[in-house]
């Protein structure tokens, strides 16, 4: 067992002691007989939140406007991607596009090493969260509460946070303001991820560069059962130094060696251990060329100490967040149910169509994006 499969056993004690410990001063929620969401109600934030909202109206205004585009570009983009992913599964040739993003090895699972999952998901929720109360209050509904949540099946597994408008105020609101309310949230997530992909990108990005010595691509595993490069004989663990007479250093040099190339083409490929003739195959999900590999950058530290650790550690971390947080955003505005695309999807129904016929149409959309999502889930698993 790794280290973070204990960090993450370790934590789900520790969190489940302290819910037994405050089980008095928590708000349970159940779904069924294992699911629940817990809710621990403060003040925490509201005066920020209203600070804000009297300081900057006229920026968090266009904001709005901004944030309402911004979600439901984000809807379409994701809604497609999900009906394609799930045209795949269904024709045997799937990319997934949603899975369980979590601090365990394990099939079916998008692996997070721990450390950076628990400081990404604190971030990613006070963020989220606190974009929801801000315009609320921007807009004059009362927040009642804010605070920590986490959701459970038996045990509780996941942390959260929330705010809690007060309901009859927003749903009186106008459209307008209903949809920035519930758009804040996800667009905070999105442009908060840029910002970490843009100081990732400029600034530590060539700040670790200087830290290692980059020798090649290291072949991690195969993609499928039939992959070009594991019929040509080449092994997992290999490290690829030379494609077609060009100098491998990276996984960026990787990449460029292979675009443009067709299927059929031949890729002459040298690694450390041996040389290979690959003939590219057409990739069934993108109808591209490709070697059937998953390749990480193979590299060494130039001189060990803390300060490269430090560089190294902080520079994965805000590439996680980037990465966490534009994903956790455009999630969000899947239309379904009573998260943020859902109620962006229900307030424009209600716009366009009498109330009952918006309703039988909001649970058709979500029925069927759900069946999606959750064959996405199960096809990870057992596919």
């Amino acid at each position: 067992m790794n280290i973070s499969n204990v960090l993450m056993i370790g934590f789900l004690i520790f969190l489940s002691l302290l819910i037994f410990t405050y089980r008095k001063k928590i708000t349970f929620h159940s779904f069924g007989k294992v699911l629940y969401f817990g809710m621990y109600k403060t003040k925490v934030g509201l005066k920020l939140m209203d600070k804000w909202a009297k300081k900057y109206p006229r920026i968090l205004t266009r904001l709005c406007y901004l944030a309402i585009g911004i979600g439901f570009i984000g809807m379409v983009v994701v809604v497609f991607d999900l009906i394609k992913s799930g045209y795949q599964i269904l024709t045997g040739t799937s990319t997934l596009s949603v899975g369980l993003v979590l601090p365990v090895e394990a099939k079916g699972v998008f692996y997070v090493p721990f450390l950076y999952w628990i400081i990404a998901i604190a971030v990613i929720v006070v963020i989220h969260e606190f974009a929801h109360g801000l315009i609320a209050r921007l807009h004059k509904i009362k927040v009642r509460s804010s605070g920590v949540a986490f959701l459970g099946v038996i045990i509780p597994l996941i942390p959260a946070a929330f705010v809690e408008p007060d309901e009859k105020q927003l749903r009186k609101a106008s459209r307008f303001k209903q949809l920035s309310v519930y758009a804040a949230g996800p667009f905070a997530n999105i442009i908060f991820g840029f910002l970490c992909l843009g100081l990732f990108l400029l600034v530590l990005n060539p700040l670790t560069a200087s830290v290692y010595n980059y020798e090649g691509v290291q072949v991690k595993d195969f993609m499928g059962v039939e992959s070009p490069a594991e019929i040509s004989g080449m092994a997992a663990g290999e490290v690829i130094t030379q494609i077609n007479d060009v100098e491998i250093k990276n996984t960026e040099d990787f990449l460029a060696s292979i675009e443009g190339a067709k299927p059929g083409d031949v890729a002459e490929i040298k690694t450390k251990e041996n040389s290979y003739s690959v003939m590219l195959e057409e990739d069934p999900a993108e109808k591209d060329a490709f070697l059937g590999i998953w390749v990480t950058t193979e590299k060494t530290m130039k001189k060990e100490g803390l300060f490269s650790y430090f560089i190294v550690w902080v520079t994965d971390l805000f590439y996680w967040l980037f990465l966490l947080n534009l994903g956790v955003g455009l999630f969000n505005l899947v239309p379904i149910g009573p998260i943020d695309g859902g109620r962006m999807l229900q307030t424009v129904l209600e716009r366009v169509m009498h109330s009952k016929h918006a309703t039988r149409v909001w649970h058709t959309v979500t029925f069927v994006v759900l069946a999606i999502i959750l064959s996405n889930i199960i096809y990870a698993f057992v596919g």
